[in-house]
């Protein structure tokens, strides 16, 4: 008797756990036999998830990140950025292949070999996801744009119009809007995301045109070509006022002036004078010297402002903007979602989610199917293969690739030459406020403007696909959810990130913390989470899928190069952070 491929042995639900009480998990069924559906519809026309991505890839390590790193350190490590957008196609090729073999997200695939992946994946995207740096960052941006200071403290002011909790709220209106007014939720967040990317590129273009220099290219192709090269110090200007300018040339160190260079150079525990020395070695050069920690940062006058030199780059930095080089963390696998409800593959097979707010939703099945391995099915799996790679490389890597590109550049052509890195999240105020000298209050608006849709995108995107990963865990794995469909906690997922992310911003505001710790938190957890997930997903798609399916020998070599970065980051990463506790 020949066994069904609905039936592989790897797939029984019983084969890596005992069997477990129905009141907790909820059995996965086993994949159904099916044929792959053909492919009729020409690439140009299915094109969209690739878009998606991008359009929640451009808000985290391309305008956050690569640039506050290309204004410190230069062009040095551009190179790193493409890497990591690089690695993480090949990432997602993966996650397209199980989902279009199956037409199963791989968060089931993930569950179908140990139940414990539900509680694994439901705990990164709550601590990775809750804090709402993107909806602040967002919130900044558009309170820029009406014409409000990001320098204004609401308190000082005792004016709501001047909090970034009601800008941040103003933003997550709007992301409700788009995810609970439309009857099919991801037709509505595509063409959201795909406005706000030609946008975004558009903007970005006009400005690389309006202050770019044979110089800056030069600079930003050597950084391309120097692979591996890694800037041994970078370089920050004091933001001192002109008193606090005359006090640190005569040595006198003040509690403001204390503050204003700890704000500079991003200090942690310095409270008063005692914190820090001051030496003048000749009259262009000073030096600070941290009391605590024994760090000395040479400063070199250049014309009327003071630039301090910092050290190297960490390796816990590094990490984080090789994982936010892309969509970063689970974001990765948010492309699952955004093929199934496309209809690409398998997923054809599986109904789109509709908003339950638009009308009664029906239950929608999370379990896939498998097909015979013959000649018709391995030509269409081909078929829709193609289409994944495609997507991939036309949209993921390519306008990825352009856009933290010309991110970078107008990093290299605003912001570095006078040793500007935008701290606390200022960095699309500070490059607009350059641009407004250079090309007037249009320069301002545009990049205000590509700022506010870069961000948006993101926050749109992220909060759909948070809401989505929820969903389909809850729903697949635990019995008591079954009781409502995936649209119904789909809707209750959304809606308390929304409700959490501005009562976050409210409280995170009064304590002064900005929302670039946000960032930097959910691009630390989630390159934990690709070292997760990266092996993970490559070891399901050798085990679990028709030889037909199964990933070649390039895409195992690119994905155990994968697995053996974000794996051997994270290892460090956690080892260095144990050390510290211990005071190693």
């Amino acid at each position: 008797m020949t066994r069904q491929v609905g039936e592989l042995k790897p797939l029984a639900q019983t084969r890596h756990l005992p069997p477990v009480p129905m009141t907790l998990f909820h059995p996965i069924e086993p994949l159904q036999s099916a044929d792959v559906p053909e492919k009729k519809t020409p690439n140009w026309k299915l094109m969209g998830p690739g878009a998606v991505l991008v359009g929640l890839s451009i808000g985290a390590g391309e305008i956050i990140i690569w640039p506050r790193i290309a204004a410190e350190y230069g062009s040095s490590m551009v190179w790193a950025a493409i890497v990591g957008v690089f690695l993480q196609m090949w990432i997602n090729l993966e996650i397209g292949r199980w989902t279009i073999a199956t037409g199963e997200t791989v968060y089931t695939g993930y569950c179908r070999m140990w139940r414990g992946f539900a509680f694994v994946f439901i705990g990164i995207t709550i601590f990775a996801w809750i804090a709402p740096g993107w909806g602040r960052a967002s919130g900044s941006a558009l309170k820029a744009l009406v014409g409000f200071s990001l320098d204004a403290d609401w308190q000082d002011n005792k004016n709501w119009v001047w909090s970034d909790t009601l800008w941040t709220t103003i933003t997550f209106v709007f992301v409700a809007l788009a995810l609970f007014g439309p009857k099919l939720v991801y037709r509505s967040v595509e063409r959201t995301v795909e406005a706000l990317v030609v946008i975004v590129v558009i903007g970005l273009i006009a400005v690389a045109i309006a202050v770019g220099t044979s110089q800056t290219w030069k600079e930003l192709g050597i950084g391309m070509v120097q692979v591996g090269h890694v800037e041994e110090s970078g370089r920050r200007r004091l933001n001192l006022n002109e008193e606090q300018t005359t006090q640190f040339k005569s040595g006198v160190i003040t509690k403001p002036l204390c503050a204003a260079i700890s704000a500079s150079l991003e200090l942690k525990n310095i409270d008063d004078e005692s914190d820090l020395t001051i030496t003048k070695e000749s009259d262009a050069h000073w030096s600070i010297r941290v009391t605590d920690t024994g760090q000395t940062y040479p400063v070199t006058v250049k014309e009327l402002s003071l630039i301090a030199t910092t050290p190297a780059i960490t390796a816990k930095a590094f990490f984080i903007a090789l994982v936010f080089a892309g969509a970063g963390g689970t974001a990765n696998l948010f492309y699952t979602f955004y093929l199934r409800d496309k209809h690409i593959g398998m997923g054809a097979r599986i109904p789109s989610m509709h908003n339950p707010l638009r009308g009664k939703t029906e239950k929608t099945p999370t379990t896939g199917f498998a097909y015979v391995d013959n000649n018709a099915n391995r030509g269409r799996f081909r078929k829709w293969l193609s289409f994944v790679r495609a997507d991939q490389g036309w949209f993921f890597f390519g306008l990825n690739s352009v856009t933290i590109l010309l991110f970078i550049f107008g990093a290299l052509a605003v912001l570095r030459p006078d040793g500007i890195v935008p701290g606390k999240g200022t960095l699309v105020w500070d490059e607009a406020a350059v641009l407004e000298k250079v090309w007037g209050s249009a320069g301002r608006v545009t990049f205000l403007c590509v700022g506010l849709a870069t961000l948006f995108s993101t926050q749109l995107a992220l909060i759909d696909g948070v809401a989505r990963s929820m969903a389909d865990l809850l729903y697949t794995n635990f019995s008591a959810a079954r009781k409502r469909d995936v649209g119904w906690w789909y809707l209750i997922v959304a809606g308390i990130w929304i409700v959490a992310g501005c009562v976050i911003t409210f409280i995170m505001e009064g304590l002064g913390v900005s929302d670039l710790g946000f960032l930097f938190n959910a691009a630390y957890i989630g390159g934990f989470a690709m070292a997760i997930y990266v092996p993970l997903t490559l070891y399901m798609n050798l085990r679990h899928l028709p030889k037909s399916a199964k990933p070649g020998w390039f895409s195992i070599a690119m994905m155990v190069i994968a697995s053996c970065v974000y794996v051997g980051f994270a290892v460090f990463c956690l080892v260095s952070e144990v050390r510290v506790r211990i005071g190693g």
